[in-house]
């Protein structure tokens, strides 16, 4: 399978590989983070059910103080995606001095194109996968204590 080019992603100079990994690792770490969440609700699961075994009246900790959190990860994730835009304008400006090129073509966006595609892409799937895990999350949450509200 043939490799695609982001060579016209990314601004002229700068290596599109090393965006992509940057975007993929942050997210990783923002999946890796948010796996507070579950554990956080295994406990609580664990203990509700322990309490109610005894016969005491047990009180459950609500879904938002357990994620209080766990979703961070991807909205740092994002603001790092806006840096990396920041980083790429500066790059045009200061590190290849390609502006003077970029002004010369007959496409008066491409230096925007270059600079904001990759991490538009990065905002987008952080603010994605963190609403898509904080569903799944919620929906773990209400199916474990709705199954224990019925005993």
């Amino acid at each position: 399978m043939k490799k695609p080019d982001l060579s016209r992603l990314a601004p002229i100079g700068a290596q599109p590989e090393k965006q992509v990994l940057t975007i993929l690792v942050a997210l990783f770490v923002s999946i890796i983070w948010s796996l507070r969440i579950p554990v956080a609700v295994a406990r609580e699961y664990y203990r509700y059910v322990e309490l109610l075994n005894m016969g005491s009246t047990a009180v459950m900790e609500e879904y938002p103080a357990l994620s209080s959190d766990g979703l961070y990860g991807f909205y740092i994730s994002a603001g790092l995606m806006v840096l990396m835009a920041v980083w790429n304008y500066v790059f045009h400006l200061i590190g290849s001095r390609a502006d003077y090129f970029m002004r010369r073509l007959s496409s008066k966006w491409e230096l925007h194109r270059r600079c904001l595609t990759l991490p538009a892409i990065g905002f987008a799937l952080s603010i994605i996968l963190s609403a898509l895990i904080g569903l799944a999350y919620k929906a773990i949450y209400t199916s474990l204590f709705d199954k224990l509200r019925l005993i």
